[in-house]
Parts: C-alpha cells; sequence; structure tokens
C-alpha cells in the first residue's frame, strides 16, 4: 500500500518501522524542529531522524490547515494515512486526502482515556489494564471509528515510560496486521463506532497535579509515582524544598501519613493513609534523579520527619 506517515516522537518510530519494512512509504510529515533541553538547541523530531536515516522523504510544515497541504497530500494518491503522535489536529480535507482515509495508533482501550496522555492516566487510577486501538479517524479528537483492539495487563512496576513503550511496540504490531488483512481481503476492514457516553479524558497532566497526597493508601501513592515518573515528577516539599520520588513500592506500616519511616535496603520509605510505599530513586532540588540510598547520604532526612504534600 502507498502510505503518508504522520508522527513526532519515540512512541511513532515502531509504526515507522513496521510500515517502512512492509509498505510504501510515500512521505514522512513531523513537527519542525523546536528549541529543546537546558540549552535549547533546536532538534529534529525522532521521527524525522530515523525517516533520514531509511532514505524516506521528509517534510516538516508549520501550516496542515491549508488548501495546498491538502492538495499536496492528494497528489500523493495514497491508499492510507497513518497518523501516530503527530502532535496537531489535522482537518477534514486532510484526513480526506487518501483513497482509504487516516488511521491512528492511540494507546488506550476507547472510548476510555481520549487525549493527549492516556498512559498517565491509566497509572494514575492504578487501572490493571489497558491496551492499544486501531482507529479510523474523523475531526474529532479520538472519537473514530474502532478497526481493532488488544488489551494487555499493566504490571505493578511499570511507569508512564516503559508503558508507552511497549504499547507503542505493540500497536505497530497490530497496525501490520490491519493492513496486511485488508491488503489481502481489498476491501476495508470492519469498523465499530465507538459508545460515546463511556468515555473518559486525559488531558496532559500539570505540574500542580504531580504534588503527592501522602493521605491516600499506598497503593495509590504509588501509582501516583508511575504516572509521574517521566514528566514532571511526583513530589512532596520538607520545608521548602521541592524533592521528587520515584520508583515505588508498597510495604505493611501503621504512622502518620507523610512521616518519614527510615531507610530500608529497597530506599526511603514513608507512611501512607494505609500502609507505606518504599520510593527506590529521588531527586533533590538541583541534582540528578538517583538511588534513594545516594541521595540522601548528601541530604539526610531523619525519622518521624514529615513530607508536606497535598493539604
Amino acid at each position: 500500500m502507498r502510505i503518508v506517515f504522520f508522527g513526532s516522537p519515540d512512541f511513532a518510530l515502531p509504526a515507522l518501522g513496521t510500515l517502512h519494512g512492509s509498505h510504501e512509504l510515500v512521505l514522512v510529515v513531523t513537527q519542525p524542529e523546536r528549541p529543546c533541553g537546558r540549552g535549547q538547541k533546536c532538534l529534529p523530531t525522532p521521527v524525522e531522524i530515523r525517516a533520514r536515516e531509511l532514505g524516506l522523504q521528509v517534510i516538516t510544515p508549520r501550516a496542515v490547515r491549508t488548501e495546498a497541504f491538502a492538495r499536496k497530500i492528494s497528489e500523493l494518491k495514497a491508499d492510507y494515512l497513518v497518523v501516530v503522535a503527530y502532535g496537531r489536529i489535522l482537518p477534514a480535507a486532510v484526513l480526506g486526502a487518501a483513497r482509504h482515509g487516516a488511521l491512528n495508533i492511540h494507546p488506550s482501550l476507547l472510548p476510555r482515556w481520549r487525549g493527549p496522555a492516556p498512559v498517565p492516566w491509566t497509572l494514575y487510577h492504578g487501572e490493571k489494564t489497558t491496551g492499544v486501538t486501531i482507529m479510523q479517524m474523523n475531526e474529532e479528537m479520538d472519537e473514530g471509528d474502532i478497526i481493532r483492539q488488544v488489551s494487555t495487563t499493566v504490571s505493578p512496576d511499570e511507569n508512564a515510560d516503559s508503558l508507552l513503550c511497549r504499547l507503542a511496540i505493540e500497536g505497530a504490531r497490530v497496525l501490520g496486521d490491519v493492513l496486511a488483512e485488508e491488503a489481502a481481503s481489498g476491501e476495508p476492514l470492519h469498523r465499530v463506532p465507538q459508545d460515546n457516553s463511556l468515555s473518559t479524558r486525559a488531558p496532559l497532566l500539570t505540574t500542580e497535579m504531580a504534588l503527592i497526597d501522602w493521605r491516600k493508601p499506598a497503593a495509590e501513592v504509588a501509582s501516583h509515582m508511575r504516572a509521574f515518573d517521566s514528566r514532571p515528577g511526583a513530589y512532596a516539599y520538607l520545608g521548602d524544598a521541592r524533592i521528587k520520588f520515584f520508583s515505588p513500592c508498597v510495604i505493611l506500616a501503621t504512622a502518620p501519613a507523610g512521616t518519614v519511616l527510615g531507610l530500608t535496603t529497597g530506599g526511603l520509605a514513608v507512611a501512607c493513609g494505609q500502609d507505606a510505599v518504599v520510593t527506590g530513586e529521588m531527586q533533590w532540588p538541583g541534582g540528578k534523579r538517583m538511588p534513594a540510598r545516594n541521595v540522601l547520604a548528601g541530604h539526610p532526612i531523619p525519622e518521624k520527619t514529615v513530607l508536606r504534600g497535598r493539604e
């Protein structure tokens, strides 16, 4: 099949690789270079880097809602557009520019967790099951008809980055299967409309939301830490110092919420509303993320200290 691929971050790379191996990628569309990192150096997206390594034609348009752009895509006479975390909402004129429209990989079981941050919200709510959805796109946010869904169990130690990486690989595999089946049959596969009454939203998480509520059960606090693991990091305060906490596990304990119980072999133990969490890694303000033992060697926190969280 002739395919135009839209994508930008690392999440899109497995799908790009799958399509390159079995279809004709006539064009790759990705976001323009933007300043990033501490040095604010302009860098290409991971998709642009990989696509150029593969010798593919790449464009980085600043405007995608113009007649000229829709015409350019239409002139390629693609069978499908495949959109994977491109980062912009595409208008109807672009979505309809390929013979069979546009497909999307979404890392949740739609209509649950529509929006830009489904994986963190899955972890934030402590859900045990998630999955990937292959969807026929329309102009609305993640509301297109479902073509295929595959579920998977969320491991207790997964954080947002590791789960997103796993779903990217699974989504690429399922997308490859869908396109292969459609090519073999010669007809579009069956589509099922989403039940909007079951939808939930997954907006971007904010720094304010990352503040830990030690009053919650330890299992919920651990889910909170895993959801915010990569950005911006779950945190609490010791005086004015904002300390970030990562890599949690739950232990049995009884003490007032937020009370430091001491350093264990697994990390720093902090009491919660029920039981306690042991955080294997920490980050002191201005420092790097490190094993909790290393952080506490330079910044000791005495037992019975109370860490200030959400009130």
